[in-house]
């Protein structure tokens, strides 16, 4: 076997679930080859680290710990929001608000301008239409 092929195996190899048959081919390989020999010492120390945390038990409070260091990333968040972003987006608001108001306003008032205009001419003369006025202004 190469080098390519036992690695490929070597998690195999340390973990003991490979064939008997396969197993003495690695062994073998590994007793003349220095390469493959350090890479089964790594994953070997490696494995050994990873056991070793497996038996470290956490704190008893550790989940209180989280739970309170996740209240107050909230609680900041809800402060960002509420305390900076909220007012900032009701000046926004009112800005457009007050934009758009102008905007409409100048657009009917134009409108308007020439329409009352007919109207208020209509009103300023209107001694053609009351003749009791004319009649009381001419003295008949």
């Amino acid at each position: 076997m190469d080098c390519s092929e036992i690695e490929k195996k070597l998690i195999f190899y340390i973990e003991g679930s490979l064939l008997l048959t396969e197993t003495e081919k690695i062994s073998s390989h590994l007793k003349s080859c220095n390469r493959c020999n350090e890479l089964v010492y790594s994953l070997n120390k490696s494995f050994s680290i990873i056991e070793d945390q497996k038996l470290l038990k956490p704190s008893q409070f550790l989940y209180t710990k989280i739970a309170t260091k996740l209240q107050n990333e909230n609680d900041e968040v809800y402060y960002y929001r509420r305390r900076i972003l909220q007012p900032i987006l009701v000046i926004c608001i009112a800005v457009l608000a007050l934009i758009g108001g102008i905007k409409i306003g100048s657009i009917y008032k134009s409108a308007l301008t020439t329409e009352m205009a007919s109207i208020s001419i209509y009103y300023w003369n209107d001694m053609s239409q009351e003749p009791i006025e004319s009649k009381i202004l001419k003295g008949e």
